[in-house]
């Protein structure tokens, strides 16, 4: 059991080992897509945790158009906004 432990660490400076040297010898054209592709990963899945967590929100409007106007934060936003309206009339 230990001796796969002690294992383990050797892999793993392995392993760091082969990433540092494959790192140096990476352009610095691909070293500049590898950050740019990290950030856009990392912007992305932001966002789609963001869009996921919209969903039930955007059901209750449609549910429910009406319980909107007693949200106290948004209640001064709807009167500028059409979407209510058009979710009343569509569904009347």
């Amino acid at each position: 059991m230990f001796k796969s432990i002690a294992n383990n660490s050797k892999n793993d400076e392995n392993i760091l080992y082969l990433i540092s040297i494959l790192w140096m010898n990476i352009s610095k054209k691909r070293k500049k897509q590898f950050w740019l592709l990290l950030i856009l990963m990392i912007i992305t899945s932001l966002l789609e945790v963001l869009s996921i967590g919209l969903v039930l929100p955007f059901l209750g409007i449609l549910a429910n158009p009406e319980e909107v106007h007693k949200v106290e934060y948004c209640s001064h936003l709807w009167p500028y906004s059409k979407i209510i309206t058009l979710i009343k009339y569509r569904y009347l």
